[in-house]
């Protein structure tokens, strides 16, 4: 009997608590507040760029165990000399293509 009114005091005691805890919050701006245009693009191009690279790094493992499995076979080799070019050939793209934007600014802005 004890039992059951403690539990059920402590139980109310903490129901009539914690509104005040959570009123005590205090948020300080709106989510997305100082978001534009440019910072929402140089998030995602920053995003885009991990991807380009963890995706080079994986081309680049897959040629190089094209290279260990080809065995000195002619057609294996040139299989991997083909998959590292392209993996390389991929990873110039991403280069140049993360720094056409930053070209365009320089341009238009002027400095």
């Amino acid at each position: 009997m004890i039992n059951k009114k403690l539990v059920t005091s402590v139980s109310l005691a903490a129901l009539l608590v914690l509104p005040l805890i959570v009123s005590a919050v205090v948020i300080p701006a709106a989510p997305g507040g100082n978001l534009t245009v440019v910072t929402a693009l140089d998030l995602v191009l920053g995003f885009m760029w991990i991807i380009f690279v963890a995706a080079f790094f994986i081309f680049l493992f897959i040629a190089s165990f094209f290279f260990l499995s080809a065995q000195g076979e002619p057609e294996g080799i040139a299989k991997a000399r083909q998959a590292l070019i392209w993996a390389v050939v991929s990873l110039v793209i991403a280069i140049v293509s993360f720094s056409i934007p930053k070209i365009i600014t320089t341009l238009f802005q002027g400095a």
